[in-house]
């Protein structure tokens, strides 16, 4: 008997000779036929991980050379792009300088004092590029990074990380559901936040601030999703909707499960109330609220309220708002409510505005109620919430 002349993996499968057999031991090659394959398995992992970001990286370092006049083959790689990319910026406006100057002597120091400082802005800033790089990329401290390319090089590696494309939409539209291998679409809504209550001129009863715009997170099979979405995005207190598929409810949501809906902190927050004054004497208030914070956006303020020195409301602070390309989804933060205005011997003062939600979907803050007894103060006026939004993945 011969053994086969293709490749084998160590420990063969089966003996070749009379003398293999008889010592055959079935679990040692099992073993060994084990190791071989997961070895071989993750060979082919880390080369596909490397094709892919390959992919990602080569426009970059074409865009990169086109910009230094550097080779793009320097920067193929994320190590090539932290040991080449600062030097290459600086030589970059080098370059540009003695092409300009030429043989033209220079003389004096106050050139050579600016170029000095010139080159240490440049370098601070190819500085600050790179750690956004390496920064963005290893999800790192945003300390000494420029902001925009650390903004960037997060998303990419957020969207390869989950293998979804993504789209973020801030206007009612109509969604064309991509051709080709789709395995499953997930939608995520925020309506727009309801407003808040106008202040009374009866200054007894406190008025409510509005609803959040309500958050709804939905996974479908591309079966259930037609070829066109019409998606309107929730304004003036309105809902978001995915189609039929998809509606907000203000003040309420979830992310749904295959068991239910779970609850979520990624609500828009509720607008302050405005403030209100039973009676004439001290303690008689009923203070004005903050608007409701979310984990990513600070409340409005409360508007301050007066009791008797002859002043309006305070108007409610503006909610928080939420930038729509951080990595966890989230509602703004409602406005805050507006504060009572002001009783003095008879003469009633005006009551603060509510301040605006924040985008997207917080609740408009209520306008702050009149003081008690006669004269021109008026109550304050509720404010609008935040507009609604849509976020759409899918692999």
């Amino acid at each position: 008997m011969t053994s086969p002349d293709h490749a084998q993996p160590d420990g063969s499968f089966t003996p070749t000779t009379i003398g293999q057999l008889q010592n055959y031991d079935k679990a040692a090659a099992g073993a060994a036929q084990n190791a071989w394959m997961r070895t071989a398995m993750e060979q082919v992992r880390l080369n596909f991980l490397n094709q892919l970001l390959s992919i990602v990286l080569r426009p970059l370092a074409l865009l990169i050379g086109m910009i230094t006049g550097e080779n793009p083959d320097d920067f193929d790689t994320l190590d090539e792009i932290q040991q080449n990319l600062v030097p290459a910026i600086i030589r970059a406006p080098i370059k540009i300088l003695v092409d300009l100057v030429g043989d033209i002597p220079v003389v004096g120091g106050a050139f050579e004092e600016a170029l000095a400082g010139w080159m240490s802005t440049t370098h601070t800033t190819a500085t600050q590029t790179r750690s956004g790089i390496l920064q963005g990329w290893g999800a790192g401290s945003t300390s000494g990074t420029d902001m925009g390319v650390y903004s960037v090089f997060a998303d990419i590696k957020t969207a390869l990380a989950a293998g979804y494309s993504t789209a973020t939409i801030t206007t009612s539209t109509t969604w064309t559901k991509p051709v080709g291998a789709v395995n499953e679409i997930v939608v995520i809504g925020i309506g727009s936040g309801l407003p808040g209550a106008n202040g009374k001129t009866n200054p007894e009863v406190s008025q409510p601030g509005g609803l959040g715009g309500g958050y709804l997170a939905d996974t479908f099979k591309p079966s259930a999703v037609p070829s066109t979405v019409a998606i309107t995005i929730g304004t003036n207190g309105a809902a978001t909707s995915f189609g039929s598929l998809l509606v907000t409810t203000p003040g309420s949501g979830g992310i749904a499960t295959t068991f239910g809906y779970s609850d979520t902190t990624s609500l828009p927050g509720k607008g302050g109330d405005g403030g209100a004054m039973v009676g004439t004497a001290a303690g008689d208030q009923r203070p004005s609220t903050a608007g409701k914070s979310t984990p990513l956006a600070a409340g409005g303020a409360r508007g301050v309220d007066h009791f008797n020195d002859s002043t309006n409301g305070g108007a409610g602070g503006a909610g928080g708002a939420v930038d729509t390309t951080t990595t966890t989804r989230c509602g703004g933060a409602g406005g805050g409510g507006g504060g009572c205005g002001s009783y003095n011997v008879g003469v009633s003062w005006a009551g603060g505005d509510g301040g605006v939600g924040g985008f997207p979907g917080g609740g408009g803050g209520a306008g702050g109620n009149k003081g008690q007894g006669i004269g021109t103060g008026s109550p304050g006026a509720g404010a609008q919430g935040g507009n609604g939004v849509m976020w759409l993945f899918w692999k």
